[in-house]
């Protein structure tokens, strides 16, 4: 989205330095007016959290202009609408955006000075939901994810500075090729909860950089992602993180940047010998599908026998949740699908006429004779409905024509992308077979199932197929059978039972849990997962008889992982990591909680384990130890290394040129053998003034 020029507010620091405030608006095509500053026309205050391992780390912003317009065209409820830059000696120095609905003006002079409070780019990724990058939730890289906050954002960095830790092995590190970050991918389910509620993208980024133990911070117009423990190599990015320049941190003594006036204080810190690490995995789990049925398009009808002694009413309707297929046959026998249901949901009778699967809820009940009303009435007070899906096959029982083929797609199933590995895919459904013209829950049914029948799946991960035996690169179905009994009572039509896919699991299987047809994984398998149901339809041809299964109810469709037994953690639950140092004394960090987290065996399917070249990731080579480890070890690691005795936390009143950033090494000679990071404080940019927190490091 373009912006254009509608205010600038030019002022110039104590030093001289020419500073100017620029006020864009999205979509703005007109000429810019020039404001007049206030006493301190542009301040800054950086987000003062003590804790170093905090994942984002922004400002806020009050900018003051002095006049007799009181700028009501600003006030706004987007909070992207107005983005403010302030340019500090030619260079951005920070951007930013006005906070709609907030800002504060004196109503009874003709002159007065109207304050605006402004927020940081980043900050803003607080009111943006995250949404797919395609039509569905596939994996995408972590990389992308910084990408895409960065761009969202949009403020106007002039780089982004990213450090160079982590690498696949120390090989790959030593080596400088390639980016680990860029080549780890994650499933976009893990940003949305189970009521498929989204994150914010700040969420979203506040994840990817605890993961890495980072903080995001953006207070000097750079965009700076901060390890504390990395005194080596940065990679400067531009604004799209395409290309990149290098360079290492820089050193600084605060009596070299020299002090603006009094204000110096010093606090201790308190330290810390118990962290906690929680990794909240969000498990694949078991997945039962449920349809809803368009309210537009529902058609209702009850039916009574002809000795009026039973009714049903049925409902049928546009499918709404998972995915079906319906079909016309014509007499030819040429079969198209139907994309448009509009036409054939004007009455049941069209919609019977519809080949393929179709969401249906039924309710069976007796029907009484009032003798006084000589009326049937129904012996029910509500409808107590079954909820399942039925499948068309063919037209009737007694015509081999017309019918759809053997083979066409019925419905299709999915979960989103995640990497399944140490366990089995549990496939479960129960299946009634409908041999009579109008596919009815009640009435004559003939001679119901003969024998056993077979059912056609199909079974994806990513690019593997399951042929039924092992798995292949290449599409495949495989046949499921169905034990059917025999021989349906004409007297008790509802004697026809649903009949299960038959349970794979024996006493001796490592798999607890598990239950239905069982197809192992051997190895990582990694992507979405598709399951579709496609039609068989049988005929059964003896003396005196000749009839087919018309079609078929599914109803309790159902897809789930089991993982490997012997695990100390159960299949959902989170892992924790924690270390103590003195168990005599422990002063204990308050829990920190990953939403992206390295993967462990025990952990089963989850969607929040990052992958890399087609595995799971367990470690990275980290050079703050020179080693693979996981990130949730590092960083307790990082933290017990820091916090296992007080930090010195300095308050000192430094001038402000631009020379210090949130990676610039600060020392102090009244605090020998010490060295400091400039965490938060605030700037007055026409005083020169930053009153610098720094705290230990």
């Amino acid at each position: 989205m373009s912006y254009g020029l509608i205010y600038t507010v030019p002022f110039a620091a104590m030093d001289g330095t020419s500073c100017v405030v620029e006020i864009e608006k999205e979509g703005y095509t007109g000429a810019s007016t020039e404001l007049i500053g206030g006493e301190s026309p542009f301040t800054v205050e950086i987000d003062d959290e003590e804790f170093l391992y905090t994942p984002t780390r922004f400002s806020t912003a009050k900018l003051s202009v002095v006049g007799g317009d009181y700028l009501q065209e600003l006030f706004s409820t987007q909070y992207r609408q107005y983005r403010v830059t302030l340019i500090y000696g030619g260079k951005v120095a920070w951007c930013g955006f006005i906070k709609p609905e907030l800002y504060t003006q004196d109503y009874t002079s003709e002159v007065f000075e109207l304050e605006i409070e402004c927020q940081s780019a980043m900050s803003v990724l607080e009111f943006i939901d995250y949404k797919p990058e395609g039509e569905t939730r596939q994996f995408v890289s972590l990389w992308s994810l910084f990408q895409h906050c960065v761009e969202e954002s949009r403020g106007r960095y002039t780089a982004v500075r990213v450090p160079y830790v982590y690498a696949a092995n120390a090989s790959d590190y030593a080596s400088r090729a390639g980016n680990v970050i860029a080549d780890m991918v994650i499933s976009e389910q893990n940003f949305f909860d189970e009521d498929d509620e989204p994150m914010t993208l700040l969420e979203v980024l506040e994840e990817v950089c605890k993961f890495f133990n980072w903080t995001c911070t953006d207070w000097t117009g750079e965009l700076t992602f901060v390890d504390i423990d990395h005194t080596g190599q940065y990679r400067d990015y531009d604004a799209a993180l395409q290309s990149f320049t290098t360079s290492t941190p820089d050193a600084a003594s605060v009596q070299t940047v020299s002090f603006m006036g009094t204000g110096h204080s010093m606090d201790i810190l308190p330290g810390y010998n118990k962290v906690t690490v929680k990794c909240s995995n969000y498990s694949v789990g078991e997945v039962q599908w449920s349809y809803e049925m368009d309210d537009v398009h529902t058609l209702v009808a009850d039916t009574l026998t002809e000795d009026n002694s039973r009714s049903r009413r049925e409902i049928t309707s546009n499918p709404a949740g998972i995915e079906m297929y319906q079909y016309t046959v014509s007499s030819d026998g040429n079969i198209q699908r139907v994309t448009d249901l509009t036409p054939y949901m004007g009455s049941m009778e069209t919609a019977n006429a519809l080949f393929g699967a179709l969401p249906f809820r039924f309710c069976n009940y007796e029907m009484e004779h009032d003798y006084v009303d000589d009326e049937w009435k129904p012996s029910i007070n509500d409808y107590s409905f079954i909820e399942a899906i039925r499948v068309r096959n063919a037209a009737t029982k007694d015509s081999h024509e017309p019918s759809i083929g053997m083979d066409t797609k019925l419905l299709s199933v999915k979960l989103p992308c995640a990497a399944y590995a140490n366990g089995v895919i549990c496939i479960n459904g129960e299946f009634k077979f409908a041999c009579d013209d109008n596919l009815s829950p009640i009435g004559e049914v003939g001679m119901g199932v003969l024998g056993n029948l077979y059912k056609v799946f199909s079974l994806r991960i990513g690019d593997k197929w399951y042929d039924g035996t092992t798995w292949t690169d290449t599409e495949t179905t495989f046949n499921l059978e169905i034990e059917a009994e025999a021989g349906t009572s004409t007297a008790n039509p509802d004697s026809q039972e649903y009949h299960a896919i038959p349970n794979d699991k024996l006493p001796d299987s490592p798999y607890d849990g598990a239950s239905g047809f069982m197809v192992s994984l051997p190895g990582v398998f990694v992507g979405e997962l598709e399951m579709c149901l496609y039609s068989r339809h049988e005929w059964w041809q003896m003396p005196d008889l000749d009839i087919r299964e018309v079609g078929t109810y599914v109803r309790g469709l159902k897809i789930g992982f089991a993982k490997l037994n012997g695990s100390g953690t159960d299949e959902g639950s989170d892992r924790l990591y924690e270390n103590v140092i003195n168990e005599d004394y422990i002063n204990e960090l308050d829990e920190i909680e990953f939403k992206i987290s390295s993967y462990n065996a025990d952990d089963g399917t989850c969607y929040s384990k990052p992958v890399l070249d087609g595995n799971l990731v367990e470690t990275l080579y980290n050079a703050v130890l020179g080693k693979q480890k996981r990130p949730e070890e590092l960083l307790i690691t990082r933290v017990i290394n820091h916090y296992v005795a007080p930090q010195v936390k300095l308050t000192q009143p430094l001038k402000y040129t631009g020379s210090v950033s949130p990676l610039t090494r600060l020392t102090d000679q009244f605090q020998p053998g010490k060295t400091f990071l400039a965490t938060g404080g605030s700037l007055d940019y026409r005083m020169n003034r930053f009153d610098c927190q720094m705290i230990e490091v």
